[in-house]
């Protein structure tokens, strides 16, 4: 798969396949199985973050899509009915309801995530909103009780350069891609 080579060459670690999209569950076995011959990790992102039990057991990790209430109630269903996968698991959010509302953080809504080991990726889109930087929303996610977040860069309409003084942010990560010249 040239992706896994060209991502590889790129410096990335780790790629996730948005498996509940575009009928993607199928290309799970040839997706990690590049991922993996090229020393990537391969993982999994839920658009629907209820999805999260459908991680295969081979995912390096899974990724849950947060951007609202539908998402938070299917997660916490999954939490209620022991349902998560075992490997490490993360949030990907926007701060949408009910994790704040009118801007102000609801760190009750985020505590169940955080005890069951949900780490917090945020979407600093900065092509949708020039406000959210991965430094703002470290700091909502701090108020929501996580230690530290890492920023998911959306190149999908604005170029990885305008994330120039957050590159070197630890741990970040680009959204879409098949937007990256790689």
């Amino acid at each position: 798969m040239q992706f896994a080579t060209k991502a590889k060459a790129a410096g990335y670690s780790w790629a996730a396949l948005e498996l509940d999209d575009y009928d993607n569950a199928q290309r799970w076995g040839p997706f990690q199985h590049a991922c993996r011959a090229e020393g990537i990790d391969p993982g999994v992102w839920f658009t629907e973050g209820g999805n999260i039990p459908q991680t295969p057991l081979d995912a390096h990790f899974a990724i849950a899509e947060l951007e609202g209430e539908g998402d938070y109630n299917g997660i916490m269903d999954a939490v209620s009915a022991n349902a998560l996968p075992a490997c490490p698991k993360a949030v990907c959010t926007n701060f949408n309801v009910p994790l704040t509302s009118q801007g102000a953080p609801h760190p009750e809504f985020a505590a169940p995530l955080i005890a069951a080991d949900f780490a917090c990726l945020t979407e600093a889109y900065l092509g949708d909103n020039p406000n959210a930087t991965p430094d703002n929303l470290n700091q909502m996610a701090q108020n929501l009780g996580w230690a530290t977040s890492q920023p998911v860069f959306g190149v999908y309409n604005a170029p990885l350069t305008t994330y120039g003084p957050w590159l070197g942010w630890h741990g970040w990560s680009a959204y879409l891609a098949e937007y990256l010249p790689l």
